[in-house]
């Protein structure tokens, strides 16, 4: 048959040869590779509870949450408003001889203590020996009370409040600022002795209060002339 290539049989010995691509000179483009990413599977994270002594702290009277005290608040400090109070007496030295002492040794929440009726105090006050010598329950203010005294002024944010005060069985509630400096013990002020109707008798010394059960007819207590002045908190 014309035109067409007789088949040759291949030769012993040879080796098959595959058909070769031809190089064209254009490079081969390749298929780019796709990554895929797993997406990360999230953490969980384990909430501790807290300890259970922070659970009894509080409030802060800076941020107003439990678990810590004011001194210890970690946020920002809030500029504390500062009222102006006046004492006029801090210990009994400083009262002019010949003027009368209005003062008493009385039960303050069942501790024995030396008490001023001083009308020239703005505020009735513990001082922070008393507080401390017989852990009162101090509580911290939002607020401050920037104290004059004849001594030296200082600034306090600290009260004890609901204390029982003791005068011849009958007992009598208020609330005291807690003063650093202070001798006596305790300074009833003219505000809480208008309360109590105290009337206060410097010639015969005596000291008449209103019964604070509303029972008629007045209280009526004798105050000593001379006081026992080593049993002051700050004198042990």
């Amino acid at each position: 048959m014309a035109g067409r290539q007789q088949y040759r049989p291949p030769a012993l010995g040879a080796r098959f040869r595959p058909p070769q691509r031809r190089n064209t000179g254009h490079p081969t483009q390749q298929k780019p590779y796709k990554v895929v990413i797993a997406p990360a599977k999230p953490k969980t994270i384990q909430a501790t509870a807290p300890a259970a002594s922070n659970l009894t702290k509080g409030p802060c009277y800076n941020c107003h949450k439990m678990g810590h005290f004011a001194k210890e608040c970690p946020y920002l400090k809030k500029q504390q408003a500062t009222y102006p109070a006046r004492v006029h007496r801090t210990s009994i030295e400083e009262i002019p001889e010949g003027e009368p002492i209005t003062a008493g040794m009385f039960l303050m929440n069942q501790h024995l203590a030396v008490i001023l009726f001083d009308s020239g105090s703005s505020h009735s006050f513990m001082s922070q020996a008393f507080a401390q010598k017989h852990d009162q329950p101090v509580t911290e203010l939002g607020y401050g009370y920037h104290i004059s005294s004849a001594g030296a002024d200082v600034l306090t944010n600290k009260t004890v409040t609901g204390v029982t005060l003791d005068i011849s069985g009958r007992r009598f509630r208020v609330n005291l600022v807690v003063m650093p400096g202070l001798v006596l013990d305790v300074i009833i002020a003219m505000n809480k002795m208008t309360d109590w109707g105290a009337v206060i008798n410097a010639g015969h010394r005596t000291l008449s209060l209103k019964n604070p059960q509303g029972e008629e007819g007045m209280l009526q207590v004798k105050l000593p002339r001379r006081l026992d002045f080593t049993s002051l908190s700050c004198a042990v």
